[in-house]
């Protein structure tokens, strides 16, 4: 027989902020690691600005992007990937052409639920309504989400016998600013905080699930279990793409993923899609979307109106941003004019560039969402080169080397990704 074991975090408290831990001890059974799954409510903090109005800040879709650093401890043994959330979202990414979104928030600008009269609603997310417009968007609102989709030992082992075990899931929050903010706002709020730098997110209603096995049903257990494992590597924030990344690493190497963050991204800023975001230097001349009921002219100008307005509807205005997510997860390749890898002094291709980093990713992973190579080049920059050295005793030098063109500056941390299959014996 089966069940599903409902599993409290080891603190269990009201609220979890940005940069916290939460940690989960699985039970002392057989369980099926496959349906392990952490549910929670998600909200952030709404501040005033000044001749603006009140602004909602949102927590990206993914509830994936929440973890900074992943941690599992099999009694002295010990699972880390960091930089969990960037990883995530590049490979879902490229792999996905729409989310695989387990939440209550399906859409990042629209929003759907059932009123207390049992009639279904949709609001628009980028704006708070006042009472009068039966207002639903305030301080106390909260979305559920679910993550049961991982990356490394949670997805690849499944069976697993706790009985003699003591298994820990440790998530260490990833900072506030993976939140991006609403545009306009109207004032229904009733909790605000005032100082842009202040603000958190806040996780409350936190548990996990797990799929217990019983013992007569004679279910192969794993004892010798082979998972993908991570390292990275990560440099300093440069003011542009001249890069040289190294790191020594022991053992097999499946593939390597290089890329760059936006030098911006720890700021508090909106929505990185078309039509939704007001910094003109990024998104040129086009206007932000207001969607009050009195943006009449706006709403001919765009022909977007309250009934149509979604993700996708803007994309196909421009092909261009639209990453559809916190500014935290873009992945910004400007500026570079070529890269390779080196491996103990052996280049595994020649100096590569823009063009060429994007066919070669095309190859690695679908990269359906990426419309075009100015969309790659600006959101989507990755630089992936499967290595599939399989010697678990050899010990490697990897570069990632990257030159900037000679376009204006533009900087970024990068980042390089070894992927590797790890062996272990329980």
């Amino acid at each position: 027989m089966r069940f599903i074991k409902r599993i409290q975090p080891n603190e269990i408290k009201a609220e979890y902020l940005d940069g916290e831990t939460i940690e989960f001890y699985l039970p002392n059974h057989i369980v099926n690691l496959s349906t392990f799954k952490v549910i929670y409510d998600g909200i952030a903090d709404v501040y005033a600005n000044a001749g603006v109005g009140f602004i909602q800040r949102f927590l990206p879709r993914l509830g994936q992007s929440i973890i900074e650093e992943l941690n599992i401890e099999i009694n002295d043994y010990t699972i880390q990937i960091k930089d969990y959330n960037l990883l995530y979202n590049i490979l879902n990414d490229a792999s996905k052409e729409k989310d695989d979104v387990y939440s209550s928030k399906l859409d990042t600008i629209n929003y759907s639920f059932i009123d207390n009269n049992n009639v279904s609603q949709a609001f628009n997310d980028l704006v708070n309504y006042n009472a009068s417009s039966r207002a639903f968007l305030t301080s106390d609102q909260k979305y559920k989400y679910v993550i049961n989709d991982w990356i490394g030992f949670l997805k690849d082992v499944k069976y697993l016998d706790c009985r003699n075990k003591k298994v820990k899931i440790s998530i260490k929050l990833a900072p506030k600013y993976i939140c991006y903010k609403g545009l306009l706002t109207q004032s229904a709020i009733t909790t605000i905080i005032n100082d842009t730098k202040s603000f958190h997110y806040r996780l409350s209603n936190v548990f996990a699930d797990i799929e217990i096995i019983s013992p007569d049903e004679g279910v192969k257990i794993e004892n010798d279990v082979v998972y993908e494992d991570f390292e990275v590597v990560k440099g300093n924030l440069g003011s542009n793409k001249n890069t040289i990344l190294m790191k020594k690493h022991k053992g097999n190497i499946k593939y390597l993923l290089g890329t760059f963050t936006d030098p911006n991204k720890e700021g508090d800023l909106e929505l990185q899609l078309a039509h939704c975001n007001s910094d003109t230097s990024v998104f040129k001349n086009k206007m932000v979307y207001d969607i009050s009921p009195n943006s009449t002219s706006t709403s001919k100008t765009f022909e977007i109106n309250q009934d149509n307005i979604s993700p996708e509807y803007i994309q196909m205005l421009s092909h261009e941003n639209n990453l559809n997510n916190s500014i935290y997860f873009k992945r910004n390749g400007l500026n570079v004019k070529n890269s390779k890898y080196i491996i103990n002094g052996q280049e595994l291709c020649p100096y590569m560039d823009v063009n060429e980093i994007y066919f070669n990713a095309k190859q690695f992973m679908p990269m359906k969402r990426v419309k075009s190579l100015v969309s790659f080049q600006n959101e989507f920059f990755c630089h992936p080169m499967v290595v599939n050295q399989t010697d678990n005793n050899s010990m490697n030098l990897i570069e990632w080397e990257v030159s900037a063109d000679n376009k204006a500056p533009n900087g970024g941390t990068p980042y390089l990704f070894i992927c590797y299959e790890k062996s272990l014996k329980l």
